[in-house]
């Protein structure tokens, strides 16, 4: 049959990712535990999976465009977490072709619930409204719903989204209870660690959102929570977060003042002692000036008092002279007389 349904697959000329998750899909058929109300409900799995893979064969034959028309095969997914988590399969036209209950909670939403063929909007309306009645949106409006989209496509993304928000508001006003709204997107790869790690994409998604701002988190300890509870520890953790963040930044404001401070000290100690040093310098400066002009000052008195004494030695020198000359005189006059 695999040989069979490879040579089908060869034939037809389809986009590479379409054909891989086609054949992906069906591989996992038999191991899938999803509910598939358009399915016979009679019959062996085995031949369920022999019967789809032969039809598609024929529809894949007969021309890609003839896939979808004969058998949807989902190529994006939605979740919908509450702690029921569901995740639904979308076609490419948009109608939920495969629904699941990724733990015993999300069963139970979904038991005596068809959604299959119906559009995003209506099955999560439905899904939501389930989840009500079975008590798990509580009357006080604290749950919160998670809408997650599993795509590689922006656009997808976003149509999947306004669909699935419209649905959850109207499910709540028909039931009259309110809750949160939380959205987000995902890439179809972190949708195979979801599923490997037994938890919908949409819970994955918080759980990796606590990490960030914790890594002592682990998958375990929050895969059972209520998305609620997920949420909660976000923002506890987000506000211990931004205190210790704010703790830090004062500290820092703190120790910068304190080293401001410190500077400015050291500044003006800095500046005094440079103004004693250049003080002292000057002071220095001034007293050898001083002692300079000392030193010529009294080499000065000591120059004119030698030119004193000299003056006054030639002074009476001079008299010395003129009173030996007028002795002189007055003896040869004597003697003449």
């Amino acid at each position: 049959m695999n040989n069979h349904f490879k040579t089908a697959m060869d034939q037809v000329k389809a986009e590479e990712a379409l054909i891989l998750r086609t054949s992906s899909y069906l591989k996992n058929v038999e191991n899938k535990n999803v509910r598939r109300n358009h399915f016979l409900q009679k019959g062996n799995q085995i031949m369920k999976k022999y019967a789809v893979a032969a039809a598609l064969a024929v529809a894949l034959i007969g021309g890609g465009s003839g896939v979808y028309g004969y058998y949807k095969i989902p190529v994006n997914y939605l979740s919908v977490d509450v702690n029921p988590s569901i995740e639904l399969g979308v076609s490419m036209s948009g109608d939920v072709v495969e629904v699941e209950g990724i733990n015993e909670d999300g069963n139970t939403v979904l038991e005596g619930v068809d959604v299959i063929g119906t559009t995003v909007e209506e099955a999560v309306q439905t899904i939501v409204e389930s989840a009500t009645e079975n008590n798990f949106i509580e009357e006080d409006g604290s749950s919160v719903v998670s809408i997650t989209t599993e795509t590689d496509s922006d656009s997808v993304s976003e149509e999947l989204t306004n669909a699935a928000e419209e649905g959850v508001t109207q499910a709540l006003e028909n039931e009259n209870v309110e809750a949160e709204v939380i959205k987000s997107k995902i890439a179809l790869d972190r949708r195979d660690q979801a599923r490997e790690l037994g938890i919908s994409p949409g819970k994955l998604n918080l759980i990796q959102k606590l990490q960030k701002l914790d890594s002592t988190v682990t998958v375990d300890q929050y895969k059972d929570a209520k998305v609620k509870e997920i949420m909660k520890a976000i923002k506890d953790k987000k506000k211990e977060v931004k205190a210790d963040l704010k703790e830090e930044v004062k500290e820092e404001i703190d120790q910068t003042i304190e080293e401001g401070k410190t500077e400015i000290d050291q500044t003006i100690e800095e500046g005094k002692a440079e103004i004693k040093q250049n003080v002292e310098q000057k002071k220095s400066e001034i007293k050898q000036q001083v002692e300079q002009k000392k030193s010529e000052i009294k080499q000065k008195i000591e120059q004119k008092k030698a030119e004193v004494k000299e003056k006054v030695q030639q002074i009476k020198a001079k008299n010395k002279n003129n009173g030996t000359q007028t002795t002189v005189e007055s003896t040869t006059e004597s003697n003449s007389q």
